[in-house]
C-alpha cells in the first residue's frame, strides 16, 4: 500500500473514491464531510494506493488549493496512524525543493508532489477557465463562430511591466514552444481558418476553410482591432494595443543584460569617467596582494612619517597637482579629521585627508575645499582615496576632484578664478598624519603628482600605481635655456638660427631663427636628448614674431595641438605635452600650417624665442610598499628625487605588515662651500634600526674632491667611519670601523674636515640581528 499522505485544507470537502477502503487521510478546519461512491460508513482515516485517486470537491466554484504539510526528510514518511485514530496520519516526507515546515501541493499530471512555490505546470494552466474555454471554443469546419466574448479581456503581459524588476519575476513561465507543444493547444492551432486567397488591395476579400462560413478581411481587422463585450456593440480598444518593449523583442544577451540591469563577469568593475558614485563606491578590486603596507598606534604627539623640505616639491603657483593615498583607518568615521598627506607650516601648502563627516577635504593654504559626497567604510578597511588639482588663474576658474577606490567622489568642486596662491613653501612633508597628530590604522602607500590626473588616470593609478608616462615627474627643470654665449645646442632644420641675439623689443641673449627658401617643406628648431620620450612633460617659454613677415605668423610644439600665432610683440606661453621622441622640436608656421616656402632671407620670416624650461611631469614622490624599511627607520622614495621619509622615534612607533630582516638607509647630504656636520635621513633622530649590523655604506660623490669626513652615531663622532682623505668624484666604498651600535645610539652623522662643495648620495645597507 502506498504511504499515507496527509492533506489540509480550509474549506469543507467532500471526498469521492472509488475504493472507499483505500482513500487519504483528510483533516479541514471546519466540519468534514465525506461521501463515497460505494457505501461504507464514513472513517476518519481513508488510504488510497495513489494520490490521483482522490477528488476533492469543495462548495465554491474555483478550485481549492490543497496543501500538505512535511515534517520527514525525503522518502521517510512519518507511522501511519490507526483507522479511527487522528493522531498521526504520516506525511509525504521533503520533496526537491522544499524545507521542513513548508507546503506541498499534488500535481494530478505529474503525480507528484511539488513545493507550494513552484511554477505553475502545465495542467494547471489548462485548468484556468479562460484557457479552457478557448481550447473548448475552437472552431470547427462548417460549423458557426463559437463565442469568444469572454475570451478577448486583455490580460496584463511582459509589455505592461512597468520595470525590469517586474519582467524577471514574471518570466518564471512555460515556454510558447512548451504550450504549442501540448495536444489540446496542437489541434486548437490546426482548426483554426487559413486564406485560401491572396488579398487584393481595395478589396474586400474572404478567408474560406473549405466549408460554408466565410470571415471577411474586414471582419477579421475587427476581431483583432476590438473586444467584444456581451451584448453591446464591439469596443474599441485601438489605445490599448501599442505593444512595448518586452523581453521577447531583445536581439542579443547583452541587450538584455543592460535592459534588465544585470552585470556580467568583469562588467561589474567597467569603468565610467563621468560616474559619480558619492557613497556608493566599489571597496575592493581584483583580489589585490595585501603587501607590504606600515601600522600605527594613536599618538597625539608625533607625526607617522616625515620628510624635509625638496626643491622637488616646490609646486608654486604654476603646477596643477595630484595626490593619491592608499590605506586603512581604524575608524572612518571618527568625528576627527584625518590627514593622507600634508604639506603645510599652517598658513601655506597643502593638506589632503578624511574630515568629520566621512567627506574628503583639501586645503590650499587658507581655502579649504570639501567632497560633495561622503564615505561610509568600515573600521580597518583598505581603501584607495584620491585628489585631483587643476589650478585657477585671472581668467578661469580651477576644479578639484575627489576620487573614493578609483572612482569620483560626488561633483567637481570650483576654485574660484584668480591669482593662485604659492605652494613653495619649506614645510615637513608628512604622510597619514599631521605634524604632530596621528591615528590609529595603515599606510599601504602613497604618490604626489606635479600634474592633474584624468579620471581615467586615477582609475588606473587605484588598480596599478603609478603609471609609466608619470615615472618620474619633478618642479625642478629638466632643462632651462641659456642663449647667453650661443645657440645652447638647438639646430635649425630648413632654418638658420643664431643665439646670443640682443636689443628685441628691450631683451637680450635671445636664439633667433629665420625660414628657408626650401619649397613647400617644414621648418624648424630642435635640440635633442632634452627629453626622455613617452612621457608627460611642461614646457614655458616667451617668444616675439614680427609683423613684417612674408610668412611665418605663427610657432608650435611638434606633434602637439595649437598654435602660438600672436605676432608684434613679446608673448609668454605655456603648454603641457605627451611626446615620443628624446628631441624637442618646434615648428614655424604660416597660416596655421608648417609646410610653406620661406623667404631664406635674414631680415623676413623670422621668430625670437626665449626662457624655454621644459619641465618633466608625473609623480614627484612616490612611497611604494617594497621601499618601507623595519623598525623606524625609513620609508624609500620610489622617485629619482629622493624624498625618503622617516619615522620619528617616540612611544609609538609603527610596525610592518610583513617580517623584514635586512634594512637599507639612503640619503643625499650636499654643501656648498661648507662643512657642517649633516643627519643622514634630514632629523636629529635614531635612522638605523635595533639590532643593527651594518654591511656596507656606499657613497657616490659629487662636485669636487672631499679630503676628509667622518661618519657617527650622534655620540660617538667617528662611530661608523674613521676618517677618510682624498674622496675623489665617483663610487666609494666606506671603510667601517665598527658594524655594530654601542647599544644605545643609531644616529649617522656625516662631519666634513674642511669646505666642500658638492654632494655624498650615502647607501647604507645591513641586517637585523636576533635580539
Amino acid at each position: 500500500m502506498a504511504d499515507e499522505q496527509f492533506i489540509t485544507t480550509t474549506q469543507e470537502v467532500e471526498i469521492i473514491t472509488e475504493t472507499p477502503a483505500e482513500a487519504q487521510l483528510v483533516e479541514t478546519s471546519v466540519e468534514k464531510t465525506y461521501s463515497f461512491t460505494a457505501s461504507e460508513s464514513s472513517a476518519s482515516v481513508i488510504e488510497t494506493e495513489a494520490p490521483a485517486e482522490v477528488i476533492l470537491e469543495t462548495d465554491e466554484a474555483d478550485p481549492q488549493i490543497i496543501q500538505i504539510e512535511t515534517t520527514g526528510p525525503q522518502g521517510a514518511p512519518g507511522e501511519k496512524g490507526e483507522k479511527g485514530d487522528k493522531g498521526d496520519p504520516g506525511d509525504p516526507g521533503l520533496v526537491a525543493g522544499s524545507t521542513e515546515g513548508d507546503f506541498l501541493r499534488y500535481d494530478i499530471e505529474t503525480q507528484s508532489w511539488l513545493p507550494e512555490s513552484a511554477a505553475d505546470t502545465l495542467a494547471e494552466f489548462k485548468a484556468d477557465p479562460e484557457i479552457a474555454g478557448a481550447v473548448s471554443n475552437t472552431h470547427a469546419s462548417g460549423s458557426d463562430n463559437q463565442d469568444i466574448s469572454g475570451l478577448m479581456a486583455k490580460n496584463a503581459n511582459l509589455s505592461d511591466v512597468a520595470d525590469a524588476a517586474t519582467a524577471r519575476t514574471n518570466i518564471g513561465v512555460p515556454t510558447l514552444a512548451e504550450v504549442k507543444a501540448d495536444s489540446d493547444i496542437t489541434d486548437a492551432l490546426g482548426k483554426r481558418h487559413s486564406n485560401s486567397l491572396d488579398h487584393a488591395q481595395g478589396t474586400d476579400q474572404y478567408l474560406d476553410y473549405g466549408g460554408s462560413n466565410q470571415v471577411t478581411a474586414s471582419q477579421v481587422k475587427t476581431a483583432v482591432t476590438n473586444a467584444h463585450a456581451p451584448g453591446s456593440d464591439n469596443q474599441d480598444l485601438s489605445g490599448y494595443m501599442t505593444k512595448g518593449s518586452n523581453l521577447s523583442d531583445l536581439a542579443d544577451a547583452a541587450t538584455a543584460r543592460s535592459n534588465l540591469g544585470v552585470a556580467i563577469g568583469l562588467d561589474v568593475q567597467a569603468y565610467d569617467p563621468d560616474l559619480a558614485l558619492n557613497s556608493e563606491v566599489n571597496p575592493a578590486i581584483c583580489g589585490r596582494d595585501i603587501g607590504q603596507r606600515l601600522n600605527y598606534g594613536r599618538n597625539g604627539s608625533l607625526p607617522a612619517l616625515r620628510t624635509t623640505d625638496f626643491a622637488a616639491l616646490a609646486l608654486g603657483t604654476s603646477f596643477d597637482f595630484s595626490i593619491v593615498w592608499e590605506g586603512s583607518q581604524d575608524d572612518w568615521a571618527s568625528g576627527t579629521v584625518r590627514h593622507f598627506l600634508r604639506k603645510h607650516d599652517g598658513s601655506t601648502g597643502i593638506m589632503f585627508g578624511l574630515y568629520t563627516d566621512g567627506t574628503f577635504f583639501l586645503t590650499i593654504n587658507g581655502s579649504t575645499y570639501y567632497s560633495t559626497a561622503a564615505v561610509s567604510y568600515g573600521p580597518d578597511e583598505t581603501h584607495n582615496c584620491g585628489v585631483a588639482i587643476q589650478r585657477q588663474n585671472a581668467s578661469a576658474a580651477g576644479i578639484v576632484n575627489f576620487y573614493a577606490d578609483g572612482r569620483k567622489l560626488g561633483d567637481s568642486v570650483e576654485i574660484v578664478a584668480g591669482t593662485p596662491a604659492t605652494l613653495t613653501n619649506t614645510d615637513n612633508l608628512y604622510l597619514s598624519s599631521s605634524s604632530a597628530d596621528r591615528y590609529s590604522g595603515s599606510t599601504k602607500g602613497a604618490s604626489l603628482y606635479n600634474r592633474f590626473l584624468s579620471n581615467a588616470e586615477m582609475w588606473a593609478a587605484h588598480l596599478n600605481g603609478v603609471s609609466g608616462w608619470d615615472m618620474w615627474g619633478s618642479c625642478v627643470a629638466k632643462y632651462t635655456s641659456d642663449f647667453s654665449a650661443g645657440a645652447d645646442s638647438w639646430n635649425g632644420t630648413r632654418c638658420t638660427r643664431t643665439g646670443n641675439v640682443d636689443g628685441i623689443l628691450g631683451f637680450n641673449d635671445c636664439l633667433s631663427a629665420y625660414a628657408s627658401a626650401d619649397a613647400g617643406t617644414s621648418h624648424y628648431l630642435g635640440r635633442s636628448g632634452t627629453i626622455t620620450p613617452y612621457k608627460w612633460y611642461r614646457i614655458t617659454l616667451d617668444y616675439y614674431i614680427p609683423t613684417g613677415n612674408t610668412h611665418v605668423d605663427g610657432i608650435r610644439i611638434a606633434n602637439t595641438a595649437g598654435n602660438w600665432e600672436v605676432t608684434g610683440e613679446w608673448t609668454s606661453v605655456s603648454k603641457i605635452f605627451y611626446y615620443t621622441n628624446t628631441s624637442v622640436v618646434i615648428y614655424m608656421l604660416s597660416n596655421g600650417t608648417y609646410s610653406f616656402t620661406g623667404s631664406g632671407s635674414s631680415s623676413d620670416d623670422l621668430i625670437y624665442l626665449k626662457n624655454i624650461v621644459i619641465t618633466e611631469l608625473g609623480a614627484i614622490a612616490g612611497y611604494d610598499s617594497n621601499g618601507l624599511q623595519p623598525d623606524g627607520t625609513q620609508w624609500l622614495d620610489s622617485t629619482p628625487n629622493k624624498c625618503h621619509l622617516v619615522q620619528p622615534t617616540g612611544t609609538a612607533a609603527g610596525f610592518l605588515q610583513k617580517y623584514k630582516c635586512n634594512f637599507e638607509i639612503r640619503w643625499t647630504c650636499t654643501w656648498s662651500g661648507t662643512h657642517e656636520a649633516q643627519y643622514i635621513g634630514g632629523f636629529n633622530q635614531a635612522v638605523l634600526p635595533a639590532n643593527c649590523y651594518v654591511t656596507d655604506i656606499i657613497g657616490v660623490i659629487s662636485g669636487t674632491v672631499i679630503n676628509d669626513i667622518i661618519i657617527g652615531d650622534g655620540s660617538d663622532t667617528d662611530r661608523w667611519v674613521a676618517i677618510t682623505s682624498g674622496l675623489a668624484v665617483g663610487i666609494v666604498s666606506l671603510t667601517l670601523a665598527n658594524r655594530v651600535s654601542d647599544g644605545t645610539n643609531y644616529k649617522m652623522v656625516v662631519d666634513p674636515d674642511a669646505n666642500f662643495t658638492g654632494s655624498i648620495a650615502f647607501t647604507i645597507r645591513g641586517i637585523i640581528m636576533e635580539a
